[in-house]
């Protein structure tokens, strides 16, 4: 059985991947914590100070894929200067790191692929643009982060196969964003952030994980790919098309913008951004998803 290490295993994507490979792969995880989930091996790491076991290294430099994943979330504090620094430094310090323990010279053995994550938000906000693989970067905090992310790998081994995944908003019934999103329609207090008009690149869990396993699999697929869904939509039909399959009127008018910004300061770019973004290579290379549309994705998620 192949062995996969996921740096961050303990995080929300951490443990689907981990439940979801477990059935056919061996997986260990390495977290800043230490702390094991359903007695997957564990070792502690701390990428800031460069430090790790002996143990934690060897399972990196021996493993047959690495599924990078670790980084602060982005979601949990408000941003001031020092949570945005700490989310920015916890991703570029742990890549740094990650790429130094694969890169040592003298490995009988490397993994033979790396996938690491990274996020939509490179590419800023930028209205109905289509966005693909290939657009260039945005402006914001958001596209700093994701920019100064990938470049942290940019030195990887060669031997390395490197993907690059740019993970869209994840709909998932239990954890992530979207239950946070939807948790007022429930209660009768939908409203619509801003305009609605801004497009949300989700993708169903379910095929998030698909993909993470057909980059393992697929031995030609390297380089960026968007981890999107064909179809994004605005945030006024996800809305909207949430509160059909919940059963709920919105009833609310909009929240507009400033009272946003008001309450979240910059982190208000999280919602009122507009990224449409395509999975260009993905479609490109024939790979199938389950949930092509938001009314399959949200059927599955809310009536079932």
């Amino acid at each position: 059985m192949d062995t996969i290490v996921i740096t961050g295993g303990s995080g929300f994507l951490g443990r689907k991947l981990t439940d979801y490979l477990s059935k056919n792969y061996k997986i260990i995880h390495i977290s800043r914590s230490g702390k094991s989930y359903k007695n997957i091996p564990c070792y502690k790491w701390d990428p800031d100070n460069k430090n790790i076991s002996e143990e934690g290294k060897k399972a990196i430099q021996n493993a047959d894929a690495i599924i990078h994943l670790a980084g602060a979330n982005i979601a949990e504090k408000k941003w001031d200067e020092n949570y945005k620094n700490i989310i920015i430094q916890s991703r570029v310090n742990s890549t740094t790191f990650l790429c130094e323990i694969l890169n040592h010279n003298n490995l009988d053995k490397r993994p033979e692929v790396a996938i690491l994550a990274s996020a939509i938000g490179y590419y800023g906000d930028r209205k109905d643009e289509i966005l693909t693989e290939t657009s260039p970067p945005g402006k914001g905090f958001l596209a700093e982060t994701g920019i100064q992310w990938e470049q942290a790998s940019i030195n990887l081994h060669p031997e390395i196969r490197k993907v690059q995944i740019r993970i869209g908003f994840v709909l998932d019934k239990e954890e992530g964003g979207f239950p946070k999103m939807i948790m007022p329609i429930k209660f009768f207090l939908g409203a619509i952030p801003g305009s609605g008009k801004q497009y949300v690149s989700w993708i169903h869990i379910e095929d998030l994980l698909r993909i993470f396993e057909y980059f393992i699999v697929n031995q030609t697929a390297n380089g960026i790919y968007n981890g999107t869904a064909p179809n994004p939509v605005t945030l006024e039909e996800l809305m909207k098309k949430s509160a059909h399959y919940l059963q709920r009127p919105l009833l609310l008018p909009n929240i507009p913008d400033f009272v946003i910004q008001l309450l979240m300061g910059e982190m208000s770019e999280l919602i009122l951004s507009s990224t449409r973004v395509i999975p260009d290579r993905l479609n490109k290379e024939g790979f199938e998803f389950r949930y092509k549309t938001i009314d399959y994705a949200l059927k599955n998620l809310l009536t079932t």
